[in-house]
């Protein structure tokens, strides 16, 4: 559990220093061929124009909404790709957001009250 926080942390600090397309999923290891296939798959859509880059994303919700970001996944929801976040506030409520990772919009949003 500790290696897997470890190896987020580290992937979200990528992620937040490159800009790029970097996807995280805690519940889903590498493929067959020991590659991460959310992170291939999130740079595909984003070489193709489906997505935004990951970076920009973090970037505008955190604007919105403070905190550590501590999970993100990528998945097809009704038709489009929505990044799924996991934010503990300065408060220490954990928060969930849904956001459209083409118009950067936030669709859905879930707090620990």
């Amino acid at each position: 559990m500790r290696k897997r926080l470890l190896l987020l942390g580290a992937l979200l600090a990528a992620a937040l220093t490159l800009g790029g397309p970097m996807v995280v999923r805690a519940d889903e290891g590498l493929d067959a061929s020991g590659e991460d296939s959310d992170h291939d798959r999130a740079r595909d859509l984003l070489e193709h124009g489906e997505i935004n880059p990951l970076g920009e994303i973090i970037a505008r919700l955190s604007g919105e909404h403070p905190g550590e970001v501590v999970g993100i996944s990528l998945a097809k929801v009704g038709g489009r790709w929505v990044y799924m976040f996991k934010v503990l506030a300065p408060d220490g409520r954990l928060q969930e957001f849904s956001v459209d990772a083409k118009s950067m919009d936030v669709i859905d949003h879930e707090g620990d009250d």
